[in-house]
């Protein structure tokens, strides 16, 4: 495959089949596939923490904190067999996340480079308005990343799939 385009997806045959969680690098075309969409947090720490780099602010290093923190949680609960978190920690998470957001819109005020402040609020603008995807694996225990499939030393591919 060439080209992330929805119009080159569509025609690899399986991901017009899909009912499933995608879980994906916020590749946005695939936004036209599955039922439900969680976004790769490991990809999200890699973005995070080049903000800490490039700002010094200390609300991305915190935000990279929590959701390793939830996915710690989470791991222990699918060992001892529980499926999701309760409503009551879920809600808690959630209000963290959204706090560490607002947290991060006053340090950006502060930020002193331009293309820094404009990529950190950039940042922001996609951990709101992603939020949901962001913090599915907390709702239905989905993988918290997405992982390749090895074969023959490999990585699995979906136009290898036919469906």
């Amino acid at each position: 495959m060439r080209s992330k385009s929805v119009k080159a997806l569509q025609e690899i045959n399986f991901l017009g089949k899909y009912t499933g969680i995608l879980v994906h690098d916020h590749e946005t075309a695939l936004y036209h596939f599955g039922t439900n969409h969680a976004e790769c947090n490991v990809h999200l720490i890699r973005y995070l923490h080049k903000n800490s780099e490039d700002t010094g602010n200390s609300w991305s290093g915190q935000m990279i904190g929590l959701l390793c923190k939830m996915n710690r949680n989470r791991r222990t609960l699918i060992e001892k067999g529980v499926t999701s978190f309760s409503e009551k920690v879920i809600k808690e998470y959630e209000k963290q996340y959204h706090n560490l957001i607002t947290e991060g819109r006053k340090q950006n005020k502060k930020t002193c480079t331009r293309y820094a402040k404009k990529e950190e609020k950039t940042l922001l603008n996609r951990l709101e308005k992603y939020r949901r995807n962001h913090l599915l694996f907390l709702h239905s225990f989905s993988p918290f990343r997405f992982i390749f499939a090895k074969d023959k030393g490999s990585d699995f591919r979906p136009e290898d799939l036919s469906l």
